[in-house]
């Protein structure tokens, strides 16, 4: 059995550009405009919502990724 930590080292920032493009792209899946334009206005609209998140003092950071546990077998 493998256990995690009790105090796990912390997880660094994810860089804005990242959180950018991961905005971006789910901004973006909507699909209702044409694809020019969707691509502008979901690329305004997640640099200004990194902004936001940035002036708000909130940090980005990963997770651990998580494990699954499945029962044990009898």
């Amino acid at each position: 059995m493998n256990q995690g930590s009790l105090f796990p080292e912390p997880q660094p920032p994810v860089p804005d550009e990242e959180v950018a493009n991961i905005l971006r792209a789910a901004i973006a899946r909507a699909g209702r405009l044409p694809r020019s334009a969707d691509l502008m206005l979901s690329g305004l609209c997640a640099e200004y919502l990194v902004d936001a998140l940035r002036f708000a003092g909130l940090e980005i950071v990963r997770g651990q990724p998580r494990v699954l546990c499945t029962p044990a077998s009898k």
